[in-house]
Formats: structure tokens, sequence, C-alpha cells
């Protein structure tokens, strides 16, 4: 391509912008909100699924053992919930240290008076899993060996905590792709109004013998521009937002334990997918809404 062809190019595609400046400029703006929500919406599915992440690594089974087994019996225990496929670490936790963990706990004298000098709390081995989404399968198996009285790890709290996860990817992936769509028809919908506006001048280089590339690029060019402008202002907001939210939240005493993504290679990496997300959306909205208009 010559440099005369690249010069017609860009200075058609921004002479269209000028002439329709009202609709190019609600084509960014509408280009600068979509991706601000769908950033927005993607920052809360991957915070979400970071807070759901760390809790889910302190997920454990709480492994009860029936009274009066004896210390080998004991070991012979953790050693069989050691070899269970799955399982990442076995503590044991006596009753003597499960019941000064309980009286540190509580600390107060009427309840242990009560107990009448005994301990009624069981040897406990507390097991965590490679794979938080084995858990239920790792209890079963515990279950099933000899000296076991109780096995619990909260099935319905880690279950509900799962079809939340679940959920919340469901929903953020249909809302960011239904977002995607509605800006490829209002770009499209631009870049039609532009090419009716110079449907004579087009249909007479068609005849001439211009190729549809050709005739393509200046719309292609505004597409693209309408995308990078709206996707830089929404980055922008993006990044102002999550650090004035990061600052917030860590400077809060009440709120500083939650555990917000913050490294600086997925924040880099987040508002450039933005910026790009833009400039693609805004020159697939052209090609896509050209296609026909270009058979005469």
């Amino acid at each position: 391509m010559s440099l005369s062809s690249v010069q017609y190019i860009f200075r058609e595609a921004f002479k269209s912008l000028r002439r329709n400046v009202l609709i190019s400029l609600a084509s960014t703006g509408t280009m600068a909100i979509t991706l601000l929500v769908a950033g927005i919406f993607f920052l809360i599915l991957v915070n979400t699924q970071n807070i759901v992440s760390n809790l889910e690594s302190d997920i454990e089974i709480s492994v009860s053992l029936k009274d009066g087994l004896s210390s080998q019996a004991i070991d012979d225990v953790g050693k069989k919930i050691k070899s269970i496929p799955g399982v990442a670490e076995v503590r044991f936790i006596s009753k003597d240290q499960a019941l000064a963990d309980l009286k540190k706990k509580l600390g107060r004298r009427e309840i242990f008076e009560a107990m009448g000098g005994q301990n009624p709390l069981p040897h406990v081995y507390r097991v965590k899993v490679e794979n938080p989404h084995q858990v239920g399968n790792v209890a079963a198996k515990i279950e099933k060996l000899p000296g076991i009285e109780k096995v619990n790890y909260g099935r319905e709290i880690v279950e509900r905590l799962f079809a939340i996860t679940r959920w919340l990817r469901l929903i953020g992936y249909v809302l960011m792709t239904l977002l995607a769509l509605a800006t490829l028809f209002l770009v499209g919908t631009t870049i039609r109004l532009a090419f009716f506006a110079r449907r004579k001048e087009i249909q007479i280089m068609k005849f001439i013998g211009a190729t549809n590339w050709f005739i393509r690029w200046p719309f292609l060019v505004e597409g693209i521009v309408i995308g990078l402008v709206g996707s830089l202002l929404a980055a922008g907001l993006l990044a102002a937002a999550y650090f004035s939210l990061l600052n917030y939240v860590y400077n809060s005493p009440y709120l500083a334990f939650i555990p917000l993504r913050d490294d600086r290679q997925f924040l880099i990496l987040l508002f450039s997918a933005t910026v790009a997300s833009g400039i693609v959306l805004g020159a697939l909205g052209s090609i896509i809404s050209l296609r026909r208009y270009l058979k005469v």
C-alpha cells in the first residue's frame, strides 16, 4: 500500500468521525461505559474467586477418633489417612491439647467445673486436601477406616461455597458476553451510518475498480479509533476506581483482611486487555457491519 493510499485512508476516517461527531461521541462513550462495566464485573469475578480460593484453602476435615484407642492404633489411623490419594496434610490434636485450647478460648472456669474433672473431648486428626473439591471423596474414604468415630468438614457450607463460585463465574461470563455483543452492535451502527452517508461515492469507487479492502480500510480505521479512545477512557476510569478501592480497603481496620488482587502484573495485564478489547471490538464492528454493504 502506497503512502498516498495510507494518507487517504486516515484522512477519510477522521473526516467521517468529524462529519458524524455526535454519533461518534455516542459510540465512543458507549464503548467506554461497556468496557468499564465489563471490567468492573471481571474484577468482581476475579476478587470473588480470590476470596473463595482463600476460604477453600482453609477447608479441612475434622476426624474424631473413638475413645480407648491405644497409641499404636492412633498412629495407624494417621498413617492410613496420609495414604489416601488427595490428602495434603494431616495434623494430630490430642484430647488434652484440645481441652487446653478450649479453656484458653472460652476462659470460663464454671464450664470446666461442670465437667467434673473429666475430659469429654476426643483425639482428633485435622486433614487438609490437595484440591478443595476432593474434600467430599476424601472424607468418605476416611469414614470407612477403623477407629473413626466421626468425620466432619462442614459439608453444607462447602457445597454452598462451590455453588456460589460456579454461579458467579457463569453470571460474569454471560454479562461480559452480552456487553461485548452490545458494543459490536453500537459500533456497527455508527459505521453503517457513515457508510450510508458516502454510499454514492463508494458505488462509484466500486465501478471504477476499487477493491473491497481499499473501501473498507477508512471505516476499519474509524472503528479502531472509536475502540481505542473508548477503551483508554474505560481503562483510566477503571484504574482510578480500583486503586482507590485498594487504598480504602487496606487502610481500613475493618476491611484490611479482605484478600483483593493487587499484584502489578495482573493489573497491567487487565488494563492492557481492556484497551486491546476496545480496539478488537471496534475493528470487528466495522468488518461485520460492512459485509453486506460492499456487494454492489
